[in-house]
């Protein structure tokens, strides 16, 4: 009985060893590999974006120097002489003013005016204004110097009021410089910077304008 148990142990033990074949014999891979080689298939599976528009240009970030000028305003009178005389509002019966009136220089210079008459007999050659109430102003503003000779009627001589401003009609009133006066006139100036007038009798006399001179002339704005 003991030399078949000692024949069965050999035999017993080289089965075992048959048993596990080659596998048993192959190196298991390292987990690390495996990791690597997965990442670099999901990598091969990612499809590359198609970049079919041009890369923007870098713009120039340097900003442009602005010149500085002076603004332009269509409404400005900057260049030329206008003189406005009582061939600029038309003829009326006598004692009939020109009311909610518009005229002109030249159809260059615009204004509008209230109680006007071309004056007659003796204010012959003059636009008479009705004390206390007579009005006329710019419908364009003035760059230059205005000048307004008035007719000298003795202790009866209306003493005119001038307004200027940003505004048409305005209502600011101002100081204007008395040049000469003599016998027959008075001559009143006033030098304006891109501005609306309005020139007014609020005396307690009819005035009597001789003319007024707008000189937008470059030799004015000095």
């Amino acid at each position: 009985m003991k030399k078949k148990l000692s024949l069965l142990l050999p035999l017993l033990l080289l089965a075992s060893c048959s048993s596990k074949g080659p596998e048993a014999t192959e190196p298991a891979k390292d987990i690390e590999s495996v990791n690597t080689e997965t990442t670099s298939e999901k990598e091969e599976n990612l499809e590359t974006p198609l970049i079919t528009d041009p890369l923007p240009t870098e713009e120039s970030t340097e900003e442009t120097e602005e010149i500085e000028t002076e603004p332009k305003d269509e409404d400005v009178i900057r260049e030329g002489t206008y003189v406005l005389t009582k061939e600029n509002i038309e003829a009326t019966q006598q004692s009939t003013y020109l009311n909610d009136y518009d005229f002109s220089i030249d159809d260059t210079l615009h204004f509008h005016g209230e109680y006007l008459q071309r004056g007659t007999g003796s204010h012959e050659g003059t636009i008479q204004m009705k004390k206390g109430v007579s009005y006329f102003y710019s419908l364009e503003k003035i760059k230059g110097a205005i000048t307004f000779k008035i007719k000298q009627n003795g202790d009866y001589t209306a003493v005119p009021s001038l307004y200027t401003g940003q505004e048409e009609n305005p209502t600011e009133k101002v100081e204007f410089e008395k040049v000469t006066q003599d016998a027959d006139s008075i001559i009143y100036s006033k030098m304006l910077n891109g501005e609306y007038f309005c020139f007014k009798d609020e005396s307690n006399y009819a005035l009597y304008l001789y003319s007024m001179t707008v000189d937008c002339s470059l030799s004015s704005l000095g």
